[in-house]
């Protein structure tokens, strides 16, 4: 209640108060909202190491939010010593488990060789059972699996199918990756007014928290503006309509 300011004024000082009295008491969810907090700097001054302990202190008893946590500072080297095998260790557990995130960091680190050797059979594995739970950024990961051919023959249709998916539910960089396909009738039909719409709903994305969404934002907006060149002002016209209407699903 008081992180959100839910019934209460937000006071992330006694959101801590409260989540420390619980966390001390072994709740692996006031553990992992503890850590979080010290994490950010809310409520109490950021404190990286405080943020490992109170994540570990959770992971140790199952949690996933909190292996996942735990798995992205040995990544970055925030509070711990960097350490991608102990990062793939702390996903595989949370991925185990079914969480998507995890799933999709354990198809990355496969994927990249980080921490496991790399192997794209078992990146594209992990991607799909994350995709397939609506995980948006596996769904592009996944897309790009089968448009390189990492692993599998490059299927274009199968990569234009997993960047709709996360297109539809606002992905900029599939967004990107999908108006790229219409362009050039790869996977799908040709189709410029189409293109078009992708292009612009990922340019308008350059603020969005994810970096690959904000990197493909800066390339959408060069694609749109060369694709403008060789259409009509009526498909230009139809293509800002469609902007208009899209509502993410």
């Amino acid at each position: 209640m008081y992180t959100t300011g839910n019934g209460v004024p937000r006071d992330y000082a006694e959101a801590v108060k409260w989540y420390r009295k619980a966390a001390e008491q072994g709740l692996p969810v006031a553990q992992v909202n503890l850590a979080e907090m010290y994490l950010e700097g809310l409520g109490a001054p950021r404190d990286d190491v405080e943020a490992a302990t109170w994540f570990r202190k959770s992971a140790d008893q199952g949690n996933a939010d909190a292996q996942v946590g735990l798995g992205a500072l040995y990544v970055t080297g925030q509070g711990v010593p960097q350490d991608y095998a102990e990062a793939a260790k702390w996903y595989r557990m949370a991925a185990d488990q079914g969480h998507p995130r995890a799933q999709h960091n354990l198809g990355v680190a496969y994927r990249d060789g980080l921490g496991v050797p790399q192997d794209y059979v078992e990146a594209r594995t992990w991607f799909r059972r994350s995709a397939e739970q609506g995980f948006a950024m596996s769904q592009y990961g996944l897309g790009n699996i089968y448009l390189k051919g990492q692993g599998v023959p490059s299927d274009d249709a199968e990569a234009a199918k997993w960047f709709r998916k996360a297109a539809d539910l606002g992905f900029a960089a599939a967004q990107n990756n999908l108006g790229f396909l219409c362009q050039e009738g790869r996977g799908v039909q040709k189709d410029f007014v189409e293109a078009f719409k992708w292009f612009s709903l990922a340019a308008s994305q350059a603020s969005d928290s994810e970096t690959v969404n904000r990197d493909a934002a800066i390339r959408s907006t060069e694609n749109r503006e060369s694709l403008a060149r060789v259409m009509t002002p009526a498909q230009i016209a139809e293509a800002e309509r469609l902007v208009r209407a899209w509502k993410p699903k």
